[in-house]
């Protein structure tokens, strides 16, 4: 998998992932009325990347698999319980922790390095912030 076509398709989808969570309609969806917080949590609970990597890229331990998915989870948890007054904040002090600690403390193959920075990027700031929305123009942002 390495170089190959495999990190193609999982880069493809992973900054796919964190460009169309925060659309319009994604937030739209994702952030309708009436959607409770275990629905995000369960988002975050079912991106298993990192045993997927785990599974399929040698050099990818099971260590940096689960340091990955649970560091995403409790983030997660954070910012889903934390008021949302500081909501964004908590997101943004998770994903610069989460990058920290996958960066240094645990060891993966170079290439894969951008995995976990991307995952809680798409996780946390893309699918559990919700974006501005503004309805009944074309023109998007002015």
């Amino acid at each position: 998998m390495a170089g190959g076509r495999g990190d193609c398709l999982l880069g493809f989808d992973m900054f796919g992932g964190v460009v169309v969570n925060a659309t319009t309609s994604a937030t739209r969806w994702y952030h309708r009325q009436g959607r409770a917080a275990h629905s995000h949590l369960l988002f975050v609970v079912v991106h298993i990347r990192p045993f997927v990597l785990a599974l399929a890229v040698p050099g990818y331990g099971w260590t940096a698999a689960a340091l990955t998915y649970v560091l995403a989870l409790v983030s997660a948890a954070a910012v889903i319980r934390s008021p949302r007054s500081i909501r964004t904040l908590v997101a943004f002090g998770a994903v610069v922790a989460g990058i920290l600690v996958t960066t240094t403390l645990v060891t993966v193959p170079p290439f894969l390095m951008w995995f976990a920075p991307v995952l809680l990027i798409e996780l946390l700031l893309g699918h559990l912030l919700p974006h501005p929305v503004r309805c009944g123009t074309r023109r998007g942002y002015r």
